[in-house]
């Protein structure tokens, strides 16, 4: 049995606390296989640079041995305009896939120590998480906890719209060649113009593995 966790949580309504965080947060994001870009640093960081308006920032911090073992980046903001103060995660409308981030090896010790937060925390007055995909760790988390009779919230679910996406080719030919002649037009249109505004130009596809060192070239 693994030792008690220690909970930690913080508040800021600026971007300092995030500031804070970035280094301890990256390396976390590596322990989380289900992490996707809207779980990063980066991401949060510049969606609520941008986003965050009148709204609280309210980061949960799970640690362990003051080890960062899990984040639940939520933020709180009247409800459609009403009173009522709702919780949400950073991200929530301009993103995909929205979720805590866990640490693989403490994944049911992080949510639990989310939904025991949100069961007694006083903050919010409702709580509307979404963009989860079906197997999103606070999901599954909520519907054990549900299943298991453990508490009795007022919880519903409800199916939002897809997320797209697409098979990409080997080579970047072979994916405009599967498009309309409409499309096809199109990028012609848009490649000419980008050669008149750059000296060169180049598009690459690159391996999975050699994708961290692209992102940074120049």
């Amino acid at each position: 049995m693994k030792p008690a966790i220690e909970i930690s949580s913080s508040i800021s309504v600026d971007a300092r606390e995030l500031s804070e965080l970035k280094s301890e947060w990256i390396a976390l994001v590596q322990k989380c296989s289900s992490a996707t870009i809207y779980q990063t640093w980066e991401w949060n960081d510049a969606w609520w640079t941008i986003y965050h308006g009148r709204k609280r920032l309210f980061l949960l911090e799970i640690r362990h041995k003051q080890e960062l073992i899990g984040i639940a980046p939520f933020y709180v903001s009247r409800h459609l305009g009403t009173p009522l103060r709702r919780l949400a995660f950073l991200g929530t409308g301009a993103a995909d896939y929205l979720d805590v981030i866990a640490d693989d090896q403490f994944v049911n010790e992080v949510t639990s120590s989310v939904l025991d937060w949100l069961h007694h925390s006083r903050v919010f007055d409702l709580v509307d998480m979404q963009q989860l995909r079906p197997d999103s760790l606070i999901r599954k988390a909520v519907l054990e906890d549900i299943s298991q009779s453990k508490r009795n919230p007022v919880c519903e679910l409800h199916e939002m719209e897809p997320c797209p996406f697409i098979s990409l080719p080997s080579s970047f030919k072979e994916y405009t060649d599967q498009l309309g002649k409409k499309m096809r037009s199109n990028i012609g249109y848009y490649d000419r113009h980008l050669m008149k505004l750059h000296e060169s130009a180049e598009v690459k596809l690159i391996e999975p593995e050699h994708l961290s060192q692209s992102m940074d070239a120049r």
